[in-house]
């Protein structure tokens, strides 16, 4: 709810902290399939991938609606940026998870049925 806002200004946070780029992780936590398509895009609206260097996206149990999953909403709401788009990590509200640092330093590697994150503070 605070995209656009203010104090959900991610375009403005990247320019004054994160100049080599962001790497921008979210969870779904109550929408449903349609509902979780519709927040997306109202994020990338709202300009929080334009400095992202990848997107992360934490497992979900969210509800799909009609046949339309969560990797149909992340397809259309984010399948043409130009950055990795990881789904179903263990970050979310599901086990395992794992905790990431909000402002930490971060290095993601990934490949085909893995990932790694290491953070450090500066």
């Amino acid at each position: 709810m605070l995209a656009g806002s203010a104090y959900g200004d991610l375009r403005r946070f990247a320019s004054t902290h994160a100049h080599e780029g962001l790497l921008v992780y979210l969870d779904n936590c109550d929408y449903n399939t349609a509902q979780y398509c519709r927040a997306l895009h109202h994020l990338r609206l709202a300009g929080w991938f334009d400095a992202a260097n990848a997107v992360l996206i934490g497992r979900t149990a969210a509800e799909s609606v009609e046949g339309f999953s969560q990797r149909d909403a992340l397809l259309n709401a984010l399948g043409d940026l130009d950055i990795p788009v990881l789904y179903d990590l263990d970050i979310g509200h599901l086990p395992p998870q794992l905790m990431l640092i909000n402002g930490a330093l971060a290095h993601l590697s990934f490949g085909p049925g893995e990932w790694r994150i290491d953070q450090t503070l500066a």
